[in-house]
């Protein structure tokens, strides 16, 4: 909120808005540069540069994860799927809550260069048309009803006879 508020207050020198900096060297969305780097790439360069540095805090969950930690998840992800035979390009869905499971779902999928669709509910998961879906393991059991040759991969739980990829279990392949 912070950084949204600056940018609302940010005059240039000489100028009269937050854009009027880049307006004036004639940077508009259309000619804006596109960075070759992901942001997968960008934490786990910071993973090697600073390690110990608190990367992820998420309260309720426990989570304390340094670059290094975040860096090897995402890392561990990109690598169990590239295991499962995913290749780059093919499409792996998410219905996942806000969570540090989604962030390296997220990141650990760029990585791989998996293209991602979201499922906002469980009801609309039967829509997602991929390979497979990463879900909280709730919803495992729907993510296995879904049409064609399906893959869920499930977060939070479940017993190692149900018919899905363990998330912990991905990590570690």
């Amino acid at each position: 909120r912070l950084v949204r508020n600056r940018l609302r207050t940010y005059t240039a020198p000489g100028g009269d808005g937050p854009l009027a900096a880049w307006a004036a060297r004639g940077v508009t969305s259309a000619s804006a540069p596109i960075p070759s780097t992901s942001i997968a790439q960008l934490v786990i360069a910071r993973s090697v540069d600073c390690p110990d540095v608190l990367a992820l805090v998420v309260p309720g969950a426990g989570v304390r994860w340094t670059y290094a930690e975040l860096g090897d998840r995402i890392q561990c992800f990109a690598a169990g799927l590239h295991e499962m035979g995913y290749a780059p390009g093919q499409r792996l869905g998410v219905r996942l809550e806000n969570s540090a499971e989604l962030l390296v779902t997220l990141m650990g999928s760029a990585l791989r260069g998996a293209d991602l669709e979201t499922a906002k509910t469980a009801a609309l998961l039967a829509e997602v048309r991929c390979r497979g879906t990463v879900v909280h393991h709730s919803d495992a059991a729907a993510a296995g009803q879904m049409l064609g040759e399906h893959e869920p991969i499930a977060v939070g739980g479940g017993l190692v006879s149900d018919p899905i990829v363990h998330f912990d279990v991905l990590l570690e392949a």
